[in-house]
């Protein structure tokens, strides 16, 4: 089998659950196994939200964070790769497609499509190349809805690190850009859908969550950091979630 689609859920989201499951159902070219993975324990709950016959559905057993659900998703999934679908988020019919026009990558990222008030407009798009020192600061394009990657790859630089409860996705775009020989695919294409919705995300302004997914980042990734590349961070984790991580560490 060559894709498995993973999707991590807390369980609590039925109705944005059954939107992304379903845009992945209807792929033009459809996975070879759909796995659910519930970041808790209780697979009852998610087989009571109707989900499609053939969905396979794993438990982390207690709440452990998106990384951590992507990781057991990937370590249940039996293809060659791995394509991740956050569950607040849907794909695009043809995405498997264009990205499997041939299958010579370890790594393909597309575009994003931000919905909002019933408007579409393009958001962000993948980066021509991969460099690990372009995710120090930023994440210039990997997140947990447009990454199909080899399982081989996945599991070499050992999936999403579970201590950071957030910025794990830019942690693991540092560290698989940083392997040797790797085959990247880009497709700019906005295939993925972006919903706005009025529920928490790891993003959230505020966010206690993501605020120690900051600290951990910074603690983790900030000596790796030139003195402007930390200003930078420091100054963006401000202005985006009015908290400085290094005041925090120092406190």
């Amino acid at each position: 089998m060559l894709v498995s689609a993973i999707i991590p859920t807390t369980g609590e989201r039925p109705e944005l659950l059954r939107r992304a499951v379903a845009s992945v159902v209807g792929q033009s070219r459809v996975p070879d196994e759909i796995i659910v993975v519930l970041d808790g324990h209780g697979a009852s709950q998610i087989a009571a939200t109707s989900l499609p016959t053939g969905v396979h559905i794993v438990c982390t057993g207690s709440r452990q964070g998106a990384g951590a659900a992507r990781n057991a998703g990937a370590h249940a999934a039996r293809c060659s790769f791995l394509a991740f679908l956050d569950d607040d988020d849907a794909w695009k019919p043809e995405l498997l497609a264009a990205i499997f026009a041939d299958d010579t990558f370890d790594i393909a990222l597309t575009g994003f499509e931000k919905h909002h008030g019933g408007v579409a407009l393009p958001e962000k798009i993948p980066p021509v190349e991969l460099h690990p020192d372009d995710f120090l600061v930023r994440n210039p394009g990997l997140r947990g809805s447009n990454l199909v990657i080899r399982t081989s790859t996945f599991l070499a630089v050992r999936g999403f690190d579970v201590t950071l409860p957030s910025l794990h996705d830019m942690d693991f775009g540092y560290r698989v850009a940083a392997v040797d020989g790797l085959r990247y695919r880009r497709i700019p294409l906005p295939l993925v859908e972006f919903h706005v919705h009025d529920g928490p995300r790891l993003s959230t302004p505020g966010s206690a969550v993501n605020q120690a997914g900051l600290s951990r980042y910074w603690a983790k990734h900030g000596a790796r950091m030139t003195p402007a590349q930390a200003k930078s961070f420091r100054d963006r984790a401000v202005e985006l979630w009015a908290f400085d991580p290094v005041k925090e560490v120092h406190a």
